[in-house]
């Protein structure tokens, strides 16, 4: 294999990766969250149950495969569940799609004034996911207020 050959691999990969990142950014411009909702569950003598649900909006022409997502629940700063994807699953094109996560927050994680704020339904702003969601194999950071269904 020659120079010349090497040249033409190189500039093949460089067009390729090109191309690529290029489709990536389309793609990604085309989803945006709608939004995070959440409800209580019940509690349990390990902790009180919670089911968070992100609405993703694909405005693309193609549907796109959400591979997983990755992420935490907050209150303030303060981590209190882990969120976990647990199947892949497809966001149709030109749809909106539910992805929804069942997570445990353990007694020992909860900020102090937790029950109050379940009983009261008070401060319910500073509810939050963040995490990364994998989308045809790119990651995406995501960090979004979660609202409280009644």
């Amino acid at each position: 294999m020659g120079l010349k050959d090497l040249l033409i691999i190189s500039a093949l990969a460089i067009t390729g990766v090109y191309l690529f990142k290029k489709w990536a950014s389309r793609i990604a411009d085309g989803l945006s969250l709608d939004s995070v909702r959440f409800a209580w569950g019940n509690f349990d003598s390990e902790g009180v149950n919670v089911r968070v649900f992100v609405r993703i909006d694909n405005s693309n022409s193609v549907s796109i495969r959400v591979d997983d997502f990755i992420g935490n629940f907050f209150y303030a700063e303060k981590d209190l569940a882990i969120l976990k994807l647990q199947n892949s699953t497809v966001l149709e094109k030109e749809k909106t799609t539910e992805l929804s996560f069942n997570a445990k927050i353990p007694f020992a994680k909860k900020p102090a004034d937790l029950i109050s704020i379940i009983k009261e339904k008070k401060n319910l702003t500073k509810f939050r996911i963040a995490g990364t969601i994998i989308v045809q194999g790119i990651s995406h950071d995501v960090d979004h207020t979660a609202e409280y269904i009644i």
